[in-house]
């Protein structure tokens, strides 16, 4: 039924303030549920919304972090098949988004159908994608139905290429990300993740990829380095220097969940460790700016 609503509006209420108040109304509607639900359990059980599903280990890059294709799952990928069914499953299910990645998605040569299977069961598609071919694949995603893709961002220029491990790739995800924009304009959502890892955190690098993201009209996400095991912890949610501004105002903020760390060896405070430290205390300096902070030349980010 949610699905269904959701699915009437986006086809008929074209106003952006509308939809916007119609999502603070059902944001109200979620607050006041799951507060009843202390009284009333029943009123909350599961509900899931989207899938996310690998569709091939294949990639043309070799980005750190990620070991798709190489220490596992060497050349591996999901008949198309096998995923439509999946996605027959997931819409009887309820859901109402599905994510499509791998690897590199765009290699998988059933990848349009996929798309238009999730459509015409009613979902919403999007693919996760490093753009290097998205020139010679985008027109037969968009005929199928495509209307969202994210990409990766993981500095600019040369700090992307040494990331992703091919010389030239930063030319090419530009040019890939500008062509879309030109043939799409605002039919097609373009959404970028800014990844905080050791290269990008820098108020130059923040610069590059805010105005990148600017001046193609995406989406700005942010998303911090997530390769790590957890365990709760205390010790390295202290106060700490925010690396884009210098001040030190971060309060301590303890874990009810517990935290990312990456575990050294020695039981002590690894780089990583340092390093998340100083993510979350340039992330909360952000949302929470001095009056005479000026971020990017704009007051905020």
């Amino acid at each position: 039924m949610r699905r269904r609503i959701a699915k009437i509006v986006k086809q008929r209420v074209r106003s952006k303030y509308i939809r916007g108040q119609l999502v603070k109304i059902e944001n109200s509607y979620e607050l006041v549920r799951n507060a009843l639900s202390a009284v009333a359990p029943g009123l909350i059980g599961p509900s899931p919304r989207m899938l996310t599903v690998a569709i091939t280990a294949k990639c043309n890059l070799r980005c750190e972090g990620c070991r798709y294709g190489r220490d596992y799952m060497v050349g591996k990928e999901l008949p198309t098949q096998k995923v439509l069914e999946l996605l027959r499953d997931a819409a009887q299910a309820g859901m109402s988004t599905v994510r499509l990645y791998g690897g590199e998605p765009l290699l998988h040569a059933g990848l349009p159908e996929m798309i238009r299977e999730s459509v015409s069961c009613g979902m919403t598609p999007f693919v996760t994608t490093n753009g290097l071919i998205l020139k010679r694949r985008l027109d037969a995603m968009f005929d199928a139905g495509l209307r969202i893709i994210k990409f990766g961002y993981y500095g600019c220029g040369e700090v992307y290429d040494s990331y992703v491990g091919k010389k030239g790739a930063w030319d090419q995800f530009e040019a890939a990300v500008s062509d879309a924009r030109d043939r799409y304009k605002q039919d097609l959502q373009l959404h970028m993740s800014y990844v905080l890892n050791t290269r990008t955190r820098s108020p130059s690098e923040l610069s590059q990829a805010w105005h990148f993201a600017k001046r193609n009209h995406l989406f700005f996400h942010v998303d911090l380095v997530h390769y790590y095991r957890a365990r709760p912890c205390v010790s390295c949610c202290r106060p700490s220097t925010c690396v884009f501004c210098g001040t030190n105002r971060v309060p301590r903020i303890r874990h009810r969940n517990g935290c990312y760390r990456k575990l050294s060896s020695a039981g002590g405070l690894s780089d990583s460790d340092r390093l998340h430290r100083q993510l979350r205390a340039s992330l909360w300096c952000i949302a929470h700016p001095p009056e005479n902070a000026s971020f990017l030349g704009t007051g905020s980010c």
